[in-house]
This record gives structure tokens, sequence and C-alpha cells, in this order.
């Protein structure tokens, strides 16, 4: 029986730490940071021009201690590296994020608040 619960419990954190990112995910445009669904739909869209800071950040200073952050969590993978993305205005200031690489995201977003001319990808 514990057997049995261990599997599942195995089964369901490999489900969701890899099928998530297939589900929802974010993608990068000419025109900022997209939410999707399925890789092509868009349900929100947050402008360069609206972020104010974007940096990569630990998960345990997302709950515990004097860092700790009250934001939308819109994570897709259990085990990975957070982004917090902070924007100008709106009810919704702070979110949460963990693209596939963190670093890569945080870079392109940083050069596309600087100016223009950047070709958007997905992560």
């Amino acid at each position: 029986m514990i057997g049995v619960f261990i599997l599942g419990l195995a089964a369901f954190f490999l489900a969701a730490q890899y099928g998530q990112p297939y589900i929802w995910g974010y993608r990068l445009s000419a025109e900022g940071v997209e939410f999707v669904v399925f890789g092509a739909i868009r349900v929100w869209l947050v402008r360069f021009a609206d972020i104010t800071i974007i940096r990569e950040f630990p998960v345990w200073g997302l709950f515990f201690g004097p860092n700790a952050r009250v934001a939308l969590y819109l994570r897709n993978r259990i085990f990975g590296r957070n982004v917090l993305l902070r924007r100008k205005k709106g009810l919704i200031r702070q979110i949460v994020i963990t693209p596939g690489e963190p670093a890569q995201f945080v870079r392109y977003v940083a050069t596309r608040m600087a100016g223009p001319g950047f070709v958007g990808e997905q992560m």
C-alpha cells in the first residue's frame, strides 16, 4: 500500500514538473511577456514598458524572511528557478514565474526594457 502511494506521488511530481510547461507557459514577443496556454493562445500580456524590475528570486525568499513577497504565482514547474516580475501599475504588481531558462529570460526582458530592436523568442 505504501509502495503504491509513493509510486503515485512520484508520478504526480513527474507529471507536474514536465507536463505543466506544455499546458501553460511564457513567451517573449515584441510587445512584452505573454502568458500562453497550449503554447499558442495568449491569455495575458505584461508590456515591457510596464515592467520595473525583473530578476531571479530564490524560492525560500518568496515565503520567508524580510523579503517575502505577496505575488501572483504563475509557476509551471515544481522544481524550477523563480523569476520575479514587478509591474508599475495594476491590481497585480508582482508576478512569479518559472521559465525554462531563467537567466536567459531575465537577460532578454532587461534588454528589451532598455530599448527597441528586440526580436521576440519563446521560452
